[in-house]
């Protein structure tokens, strides 16, 4: 634990491993022999074992998410019976146990059990006074539910700031958005009864959001006048056993996540797990997707490069602003 700890990286792991090979064959038979090989193996599976299941995995994780199921039992205390919840928090990743504050956790299982026969169920909520708005929403599992969600806010106007997708349990899913508040504030909520009927619409018609698709730009300025940084499309099928990562690096532009999103979709794509943010001027946008065919990671080394070609196609270009 401690040097999976300390090295922290899968790809780091093998490069240190290969050099400490190399390293050791080159100083003799007394620095590289087959006991000497087989520790040196032991301790790189070991460790990558450790790197692959994450934190998630670690003893202080586990009792992290114990403690965090204790405190969400005792705030749902009066609502539900213990058994109840202890089966609901049973159902719920691991990742989003360790990274949810408790009292989230609590709203979004509320939600869940408020869901009745309905497609979904949301809730917005006010960050203390600011410009932003968590939208916690809550819905039965359906392919291209995540990338909907970014499409109708595309279409109102509703700007995305950061994002993250959880699987609940095996039917459900809940995808939590920071989004901008609506300019015109005296009309908000009825902005918010349209959006809500465009995310119905959109999950009844698979080619509701069609239209949205030409209002993608293709091509965006870089306000810092440097040349900008290529898009980036990079693939990870070592991490995880069951899902295939994708990270997007790109820049900012109106309709970005649902650009990415729909992508993944029509490329036969669920997005399963999803990290939304920045990284210093740019967009590092991740997803853990599976196979809307056999719900498995994808493994075919052609689809694999037609995923990445499509992703790469649908970004704007990108141009410098002339000073």
């Amino acid at each position: 634990m401690y040097t999976a700890n300390k090295v922290g990286k899968i790809r780091l792991l093998r490069m240190l491993f290969l050099l400490t090979v190399a390293d050791s064959m080159a100083t003799g038979p007394k620095a590289w022999n087959e006991w000497t090989e087989n520790l040196i193996k032991d301790l790189f599976m070991k460790t990558m074992r450790i790197l692959k299941s994450g934190e998630l995995a670690s003893r202080k994780a586990q009792r992290l998410i114990q403690r965090k199921k204790e405190e969400v039992t005792a705030l749902l205390g009066d609502i539900w019976q213990e058994t109840d919840t202890s089966k609901q928090l049973d159902s719920l990743s691991k990742r989003y146990l360790l990274n949810m504050p408790a009292v989230h956790i609590a709203d979004h299982i509320k939600l869940y059990q408020n869901l009745g026969d309905r497609e979904f169920i949301w809730q917005i909520s006010q960050e203390d006074d600011s410009d932003i708005r968590t939208v916690s929403i809550c819905g039965r599992e359906k392919p291209g539910f995540y990338s909907k969600i970014a499409g109708v806010f595309f279409l109102n106007r509703i700007n995305i700031v950061v994002s993250q997708a959880y699987p609940l349990g095996d039917t459900h899913i809940l995808d939590i958005f920071k989004v901008m508040a609506p300019n015109d504030r005296i009309f908000e909520k009825e902005k918010w009864e349209k959006t809500k009927k465009d995310l119905s619409q959109a999950l009844a018609d698979d080619h509701f959001l069609d239209k949205v698709v030409d209002k993608i730009p293709s091509h965006i300025t870089i306000a810092s006048g440097r040349r900008p940084e290529p898009n980036q499309v990079r693939i990870d099928n070592d991490t995880s056993s069951f899902f295939t990562i994708i990270e997007v690096l790109t820049y900012d532009f109106a309709g970005l996540l649902f650009t990415i999103t729909n992508t993944l979709y029509r490329c036969g794509l669920n997005v399963n797990v999803a990290m939304v943010g920045s990284k210093v001027d740019q967009i590092m946008d991740i997803f853990y997707v599976r196979s809307l065919e056999d719900d498995q990671k994808i493994q075919d080394p052609e689809k694999l490069k037609q995923i990445k070609t499509a992703i790469l196609d649908r970004l704007p270009q990108l141009h410098a602003k002339e000073v």
